[in-house]
């Protein structure tokens, strides 16, 4: 757009941005008594959605950017957020039933929207 950063510049401050956020995530590990395999989990899944999005194949030219943006920003972001809160081990098995029952809805919804449009 307007070139105010390097390509360079970019990168650093991506990889910078994920140094910090695996730091963050290590400190809420070691707070946290939920199972670290759960945390570590869903946060490496959103981590590797995030990256995917732009970088690697890029996600975001071939349609699936979008799916991996609603995703990554709605339901993962919220059962991490779940898990570390509620820090039981079942708390991954009911935010499943929960999510999949919003994920169907907002489905059913967008479906009927692009419907009544035509």
């Amino acid at each position: 757009m307007d070139r105010l950063l390097s390509p360079a510049d970019v990168v650093t401050m991506g990889a910078v941005s994920y140094c910090v956020g695996c730091f963050a995530f290590l400190l809420l590990a070691t707070l946290s008594t939920a199972p670290v395999e759960h945390l570590a989990l869903v946060y490496f899944g959103g981590l590797s959605a995030s990256f995917l999005y732009t970088g690697g194949p890029g996600l975001k030219y071939i349609a699936f950017g979008d799916v991996a943006v609603v995703l990554t920003f709605g339901p993962v972001t919220v059962l991490f957020a779940y898990i570390s809160q509620v820090s039981a081990t079942l708390a991954l098995l009911h935010m499943c039933i929960i999510l999949n029952a919003d994920f169907a809805y907002g489905t059913l919804s967008s479906l009927l929207q692009i419907e009544m449009r035509n």
